[in-house]
């Protein structure tokens, strides 16, 4: 079963953007860190526009930044802002039965749902983007990587 990689990317790209301190970071550059296509980061840039946590100017001169302090942004944020509906889909089971379990496994693993989803919001709502760019500089973080943003 395929997982999707959509909040790690952009949890990847906002703290690359947070380390920038404000300078306008571009998709192509994301892209590369982030080893994926810069149409990807842009989808998603487009997502976290809209959730009002990067601005965007293009040009030759333009890029993207934080619209507000990593501090203020919770990781429930960028979860919410690039990831739709539950953290698992529940299949249809043959409603035409007498098997207890087919019958009722929709709305036990629907209760499943509700706890879990309501957990993921509990524990990122905690995180704030700049705790995993704290996280991300311990030790022997190399600062230098917003020397050339914009070649």
């Amino acid at each position: 079963m395929a997982s999707s990689s959509r909040f790690a990317i952009a949890v990847h790209t906002l703290a690359l953007m947070a380390n920038c301190e404000g300078k306008p970071v571009k998709s192509e550059y994301i892209a590369c860190l982030v080893k994926t296509n810069a149409v990807v980061i842009r989808r998603l840039m487009c997502e976290l526009s809209k959730a009002n946590l990067i601005e965007s100017q293009s040009g030759a001169s333009g890029g993207s930044w934080l619209k507000k302090d990593a501090a203020d942004i919770s990781l429930w944020e960028i979860y919410r802002a690039v990831e739709t509906g539950e953290v698992f889909s529940l299949h249809k089971p043959a409603e035409e039965t007498n098997c207890q379990i087919s019958c009722n496994i929709a709305e036990v693993l629907r209760d499943v749902q509700t706890k879990i989803d309501s957990a993921i919001e509990q524990s990122l709502s905690e995180i704030k983007l700049s705790e995993v760019l704290r996280k991300l500089k311990k030790d022997s973080f190399n600062d230098d990587s917003c020397k050339n943003l914009n070649e």
